[in-house]
């Protein structure tokens, strides 16, 4: 009997110690399913808040913008054998307006607006979701010379990536002036906008268009808050996915009555067999303008616009019309879809958020 009680206590001790672990692991596996749910929640609203119709030159003016740029990433649909593969390149900016709470914002002293300019992209150094919401506030400026107070002095780039890395205003780099807070109008245009080359067509993000500008001449705008506001922009930790996809009503479904394949599946543009059409599609879905039927946004941005290259995303933007050259991609953009997944060492957690645009 005496040699079966320190078995016992040490068979109890076991058994405590698998409840913790199980205890623990049920909390780690709720809070990242409320982590990336928040997440959703926050990524709806500022979606449902657009100003920008979502139709590329539209006669509208002064209206703001949508950008997404489809990274060479891809996650397959449905292909187990890729699934540790990340698409963490896809970056999304926007203006939105917020009806009811306003967002808030700090430049030394807290601000807020119904308007922002907004930006959600993933840190590939962390694989973090990060997400810059800059006011859109052009009554800061000064009436009389246009100018932003104390801030007339900034001249390059590097100013412009300096301002932005403590402020969350929308600003754009003027020769003569200055810092100018930026107004919806004003960020139809492209070189207005965060992050993009203000100086030479088509105005590109340096830092995801490779060879656009000599990299020593240009500063790094999709840097993380630090210093004292380090994790104000932190959203999500741990990303494998936050693939941006569009509906492209012309984009062919394929296979057979017991299968059903979409455009990013592995064996779709092996199967022949069409069995309808409408689809949410990657930018660029079949890598080349011939490998796959013409839809929408099958192929790479149209050679006009100026973005078509290689080794760069393929972009969707709805444009500005003083440029000479069309958009990258003509046709009206009818719904938006990202799919984000939070992987831990335990499982997967998956949140999907759509914006329907039809009747923009």
């Amino acid at each position: 009997m005496l040699v079966l009680i320190p078995l016992l206590i040490l068979a109890m001790v076991g058994l405590f110690q698998w409840v913790g672990d199980r205890i623990n692991q049920g909390r780690a596996e709720r809070e990242a399913r409320d982590r990336i749910r928040q997440a959703q929640l926050q990524l709806q609203r500022d979606l449902d808040g657009i100003t920008a119709p979502t139709t590329p030159l539209d006669p509208q003016a002064g209206t703001g913008y949508v950008e997404l740029l489809e990274g060479p990433d891809r996650s397959l649909n449905r292909a187990a054998a890729v699934r540790a593969q990340r698409d963490v390149d896809d970056v999304l900016l926007f203006t939105s307006r917020s009806h009811d709470v306003p967002f808030q914002g700090q430049m030394g002293i807290s601000l807020q607006s119904h308007l922002a300019e907004i930006v959600w992209w993933v840190d590939a150094k962390t694989n973090h979701l990060h997400r810059r919401v800059l006011l859109i506030r052009p009554d800061l400026n000064q009436s009389k010379t246009g100018k932003l107070p104390f801030h007339s002095s900034a001249t390059s780039v590097g100013d412009l990536a300096k301002f932005y890395r403590q402020n969350d205003l929308s600003v754009r780099l003027h020769a003569e002036r200055g810092l100018v807070a930026n107004s919806l109008a004003d960020l139809n245009r492209r070189e207005h906008r965060f992050g993009h080359d203000p100086g030479t067509f088509p105005h590109v993000m340096p830092e995801l268009h490779p060879g656009a500008i000599p990299a020593a001449s240009w500063s790094p705008f999709l840097v993380p808050l630090g210093g004292g506001r380090t994790g104000e922009d932190l959203i999500l930790e741990n990303v494998k996915d936050f693939d941006l996809r569009v509906f492209d009503p012309e984009a062919e479904l394929r296979g057979s009555s017991d299968m059903l394949l979409l455009p990013g599946d592995e064996q779709y543009l092996a199967t022949q067999q069409v069995i309808g059409t409408g689809a949410y599609v990657d930018l660029n879905y079949s890598r080349s303008a011939d490998s796959a039927k013409p839809s929408h946004f099958h192929g790479p941005c149209d050679v006009p616009s100026g973005l078509h290259q290689p080794k760069w995303p393929a972009l969707y933007d709805t444009w500005a019309k003083p440029y000479e050259s069309p958009p990258p991609y003509a046709a009206p953009l009818r719904g938006l879809r990202i799919n984000m997944t939070l992987s831990d060492q335990q499982r997967t957690h998956q949140a999907t958020v759509t914006a329907e645009f039809v009747t923009r």
